[in-house]
């Protein structure tokens, strides 16, 4: 009977040791799991924010090519290009147009009409002109939730969205504008456009005369030689 105790009680002990080691293979699994599946979570939401960025820098310079003025959030052409790309980026955290992680910058290059191109260096800050080219770089800096991810990079990660357009000719093009921020020069006046004369009209083909008939000289006739008369005979010539 004390063996028998003896045995029970060692069956007790062992049921309740692998009871413990499941637990404490539990919690080791459970922190990977939960690190990895976290982890995922936050990679996930730095890719939306790359998205976000993206379609934000996208949105502004596409506004910007079209020549706007005007917007809802804005009174000039500047401050509408930043307040359309910051708009863009609404339901990110510390973004939109109020949001303090969020920044945008613009830059554009003059066009060049001897070689047809935008050659380099391009004015920082500046939106250009008709037929210019408009850079907008739109910047975010992406906070991480996940612990591990935060101790890494304590500051954050900086997304850059930049896109690159060709103002439309909504007006004259120019050589040489240089900076405008979008308002023509001083001195120079855009020329509205020029009338298109209408067609002149063709003027009717003349008749021409028919050539008149050139009379042709007259045929000569053969005129017969004149037959000589016979004279009358006397009458006394009974034999001719």
């Amino acid at each position: 009977m004390r063996k028998k105790g003896l045995l029970g009680k060692q069956r007790g002990l062992g049921s309740w040791g692998q009871r413990g080691q499941a637990l404490v293979e539990f919690a080791l699994v459970a922190v990977l799991f939960f690190m990895l599946s976290f982890g995922v979570f936050d990679l996930a939401r730095l890719f939306q924010s790359w998205v976000t960025v993206q379609h934000a820098s996208r949105e502004a310079a596409r506004y910007a090519i079209t020549g706007q003025e005007s917007c809802d959030g804005a009174l000039n052409r500047d401050d509408c290009i930043i307040w359309v790309a910051k708009h863009a980026t609404d339901g990110m955290a510390r973004a939109g147009v109020n949001g303090t992680d969020i920044s945008v910058k613009t830059e554009a290059w003059d066009y060049d009409f001897d070689t047809s191109d935008w050659p380099d260096p391009g004015v920082p800050g500046d939106t250009g002109l008709q037929c210019d080219q408009i850079e907008v770089t739109v910047s975010y800096n992406h906070k991480f939730v996940l612990p591990v991810l935060s101790a890494i990079a304590p500051n954050g990660v900086t997304v850059v969205g930049r896109q690159r357009m060709t103002m439309e000719p909504y007006a004259e093009c120019k050589d040489g504008d240089g900076t405008g921020g979008g308002t023509p020069p001083a001195g120079t006046s855009t020329p509205g456009p020029t009338s298109t004369p209408g067609p002149t009209s063709t003027p009717q083909p003349t008749s021409t005369p028919a050539p008149t008939a050139t009379p042709l000289p007259p045929t000569p006739t053969n005129t017969p030689p004149p037959t000589s008369t016979p004279s009358p005979c006397p009458w006394w010539q009974w034999w001719c």
